[in-house]
């Protein structure tokens, strides 16, 4: 950094401290570039400041032969004031205050005027937006907090079910081993009486199941038997000369008697498993 800066800077701090003691520094390059830019805005901030404080003398004086115009004029018409009067331009100066106006004129206060009715319809917009979102808000929140209280609460109900099955999870395999045991214990009789039964020469046809279906062609036999008994009643009533009904009655006669001796063996059949 030029020699030129450096003196700049230096003169710009004992301006800025005044009579204090400047703290000593390390005038490397990073922190005199720094000081050098905080020392720019300085100024800059200054100039800002003298110009604003110009304007305010400015407006200041303004103001000033403003009020001492005014104050001639009612000086000069010896005009006098009503209460209500005073009272209104009383309200207006301090409207105008309150408004920030920087000329008091008609033009400006109606200006003004219609800023801040601007500013407080927009205020009462974003006021009326918030309340929408708030209560919008306030509608999910409940939401939330109502699906959060029944997913706590089915969440409490699996867990209570978790402890009951790990409760009786012991007892489920105890009965469960109880009944693979006698499940194996069933097949070991059963495959024991199977040899039982093969060594005493079981007829499979004599089990529960063949006796029921011997059964049932007992009952069909009879009924077919029943059958051919009316058939051969009603042959018996023909005249006897006539061969070819003699014929069909002997047949029918060896039909019964076929069908009568094999109801018998059935009979005897099914006699001799239950004696067994």
């Amino acid at each position: 950094m030029p020699n030129s800066e450096v003196c700049w800077i230096e003169e710009w701090l004992k301006y800025v401290f005044e009579d204090e003691h400047i703290p000593d520094f390390e005038q490397s390059e990073d922190l005199m570039n720094a000081l050098r830019q905080l020392m720019l805005k300085h100024k800059e901030s200054e100039r800002d400041a003298k110009e604003i404080m110009k304007a305010e003398q400015k407006y200041t004086e303004i103001y000033k032969n403003k009020t001492d115009e005014l104050n001639s004029i009612l000086n000069a018409e010896s005009l006098s004031l009503s209460s209500e009067t005073l009272e209104a331009v009383e309200q207006i100066a301090v409207a105008s205050k309150k408004l920030n106006l920087k000329e008091p004129t008609i033009t400006n206060f109606l200006l003004a005027v219609n800023e801040a009715e601007n500013k407080e319809m927009e205020a009462k917009e974003k006021e009326m937006l918030e309340d929408y979102h708030l209560a919008t808000l306030s509608k999910k929140v409940t939401k939330i907090m109502k699906t959060n209280h029944l997913i706590r609460r089915d969440l409490a109900m699996l867990e209570n079910t978790v402890e009951h099955q790990d409760a009786y999870k012991p007892k489920v395999l105890t009965n469960n081993s109880f009944l693979d045991t006698k499940i194996e214990e069933y097949k070991r009789r059963i495959k024991k009486f199977e040899r039982d039964l093969s060594k005493r020469n079981y007829d499979s046809s004599l089990e529960h199941n063949q006796l029921i279906k011997k059964s049932e062609a007992i009952d069909k036999l009879e009924k077919e038997v029943q059958s051919l008994h009316l058939k051969l009643n009603s042959y018996q009533s023909l005249p006897p000369n006539k061969s070819l009904t003699l014929l069909k009655i002997q047949t029918t006669r060896n039909e019964l008697a076929a069908l009568e001796d094999e109801f018998q063996k059935l009979l005897e059949s099914a006699s001799g498993a239950s004696i067994s």
